[in-house]
């Protein structure tokens, strides 16, 4: 039960409100079996009243049935209010421990593991954890709070009826519950698996239609999605006759109970033990008790699919980054220049190496181009620079000291990157600006448009700053994309700046006034393009050519 207790520390920050939700549930529970039963009791005091003609006061059982209804509704709306908002806070939660523990991972860490299903662990997996505490945390804490109060109520009046219901309870909410979780535990585990594979098929059919096309490869793809989900149909089939079992089985202890209630209790109101108007109110007592009881073979079936998307998360996270901070941080170098001395690397996993006893040197304030043809290893000067991946063999000093002594943080906070893949999130201008800097006012983000000279577009749109980009920007023309890239970087004002290809893919025109904005963008800044044409290469001090 090791993912139960990292679930539950996960929990922690938020037990205020979860809590809250599981007192709320509680108080309904107990004011929902009091309610009934005190009416029972009332009835049969009534009836027995109105046979012997003994004289009694209905005035405060009356205002207490009035009492626990109001109640009722109250904390049966407040249960619903605090529960949810405890999953969704907890949800969000999840969301952001799970990303600040998989960002130090990628991408190195993350190579071996397909982007699809990286995407399913972040949405769907931690959507199945949504269910960690309404399914079964809260259903098992309430249970057993009111099983407990309501074991004691019945055992003042007789230990024998308080014995029983326990052993019921017991094979209602224990035995029965382990026998669906073992069934149970496979089936969610198959189904989040193949739920992680139709997922991974759909990414790649998506993100490859046009080659899958070309190819004549797309029916293979479509089979596949056919045959997971024929596996899914089979899984929800399996998971309907557990639901069957669980509910024939407490049904059968519901009546039981009572049954069980009435043999009980009978002998002990002939015998003068217990007074007659009791009879009814325990009989509804034993079979309102399983109210909380019935939740309980749910929670248990849910366990094995919370537990499978708990081990696939975990078995990220739990992975070591390649890249392994200082244990202390140092501040910023006084000045920002670049030397590489020596440096060898190879990819993860492959033998073949991209820079062989690389050697040169960026002075601060100076503008250095780098090409070469693809496969180059221009890239791989990017990712050890922004400490994507460990140094293998040689250095690579930053402002003179080695760059292996700062944190991966602090360097990514210090380099600005305008690349040709520039990514934009379905969002607003503005919400793309800000993730520079989450603190940056509206003045600041049309200085920093002004400057990469999209501001008058901005200006024009009915709603400006909050006009959304589309997926990938795809509202936005490449300049303008590419331009709002550039704000967003001049937005993190870094000392260093690098270029991959920064106009690759746009027109002569667009190009060309790019590069106007990004020589003034370059200005008193480290700076090194990587490339394999000679465009751009004339705002550089000098030239650095790779084989």
């Amino acid at each position: 039960m090791k993912e139960l207790g990292r679930l539950l520390s996960i929990m922690l920050p938020q037990w205020k409100w979860l809590l809250l939700g599981m007192l709320c549930s509680l108080v309904t529970l107990l004011a929902n079996a009091a309610l009934l039963s005190l009416a029972a009791w009332f009835l049969a005091c009534m009836a027995l009243a109105g046979i012997t003609g003994v004289p009694f006061n209905y005035h405060l059982p009356a205002g207490g049935i009035r009492t626990l209804a109001i109640v009722r509704t109250a904390g049966r709306y407040a249960e619903r209010l605090f529960s949810h908002e405890a999953t969704f806070r907890l949800l969000a939660h999840m969301r952001v421990w799970f990303f600040s523990r998989l960002e130090p991972l990628a991408p190195a860490g993350l190579a071996s593991i397909h982007s699809g299903d990286v995407f399913s662990r972040i949405k769907a997996d931690i959507d199945h954890l949504d269910q960690f505490y309404l399914r079964f945390v809260l259903p098992l804490c309430t249970a057993a709070a009111a099983l407990l109060a309501v074991f004691l109520f019945a055992g003042w009046f007789s230990p024998a009826l308080a014995l029983y219901l326990c052993c019921l309870w017991i094979l209602a909410g224990g035995v029965l519950p382990l026998v669906l979780l073992r069934q149970g535990m496979s089936i969610g585990q198959g189904q989040v698996q193949s739920l992680s594979r139709m997922r991974t098929l759909g990414v790649d059919l998506i993100r490859g239609l046009e080659e899958l096309v070309v190819l004549g490869q797309t029916k293979s793809i479509l089979d596949e999605l056919d045959k997971e989900n024929k596996i899914q149909t089979s899984i929800q089939a399996r998971y309907s006759k557990l639901e069957a079992w669980a509910e024939g089985g407490m049904t059968l202890f519901v009546g039981l109970s009572v049954w069980g209630t009435l043999i009980i209790v009978i002998p002990l109101v002939q015998s003068g033990k217990i007074s007659g108007e009791n009879l009814p109110m325990l009989a509804v007592l034993a079979l309102l008790s399983f109210e909380g009881v019935q939740q309980l073979p749910s929670a248990f079936k849910a366990w094995g699919r919370i537990r499978a998307s708990a081990r696939r998360l975990f078995s990220i996270i739990d992975q070591n980054p390649l890249v392994q901070d200082p244990p202390e941080a140092l501040p910023a170098p006084e000045q920002f220049s670049i030397e590489f001395r020596e440096v060898s690397f190879s990819y993860p996993g492959r033998s073949k190496q991209v820079l062989k006893s690389m050697s040169f040197q960026v002075r601060f304030g100076e503008k250095a181009g780098i090409t070469g043809p693809s496969g180059a290893g221009k890239t791989s000067i990017f990712n050890l620079l922004l400490r994507f991946y460990p140094l293998q063999q040689g250095q690579i000093l930053l402002g003179g000291r080695n760059i292996q002594d700062y944190r991966a943080e602090d360097v990514r906070s210090w380099t600005g990157v305008v690349s040709q893949d520039c990514f934009l999130f379905n969002s607003s201008i503005r919400e793309n600006l800000l993730l520079a800097s989450p603190h940056a006012r509206d003045k600041d983000l049309w200085q920093a448009l002004a400057r990469a000279r999209l501001e008058d577009f901005v200006t024009s749109l009915p709603d400006s700053l909050d006009t959304r980009v589309g997926q990938a920007g795809l509202r936005l023309s490449g300049g303008q994309a590419r331009r709002l890239c550039i704000a967003r970087t001049l937005l993190k004002d870094t000392p260093i700046l690098l270029l991959d290809e920064p106009t690759e893919g746009l027109d002569k025109d667009t190009e060309a006034a790019l590069w106007d904005t990004l020589q003034e963008v370059m200005a008193q800044k480290t700076v090194i393009l990587i490339t394999h044409r000679s465009m751009g290469l004339e705002y550089m001090d000098r030239v650095i050519s790779m084989d």
